[in-house]
């Protein structure tokens, strides 16, 4: 595919290794990772926006 690559070896981590030393298990552990960094670097809603938010939540209740 002509894409680059990273190959790595797991951290050290407590508890059983195995499944982290086995290839078989390197997609999902890699997705994993992925998912965490694509979380992490989320925008977090300001203020502003929580409490616009919670006064529509409230008002939408109050329906005539």
């Amino acid at each position: 595919f002509e894409l680059p690559v990273h190959v790595t070896t797991p951290p050290a981590v407590d508890g059983p290794t195995s499944a982290f030393e086995n290839p078989q298990f390197s997609t999902a552990i890699g997705l994993l990772k992925y998912g965490h960094a694509v979380q992490s670097m989320a925008i977090a809603p300001s203020l502003l926006e929580n409490i616009s938010h919670k006064f529509t939540s409230i008002f939408r209740g109050f329906r005539l």
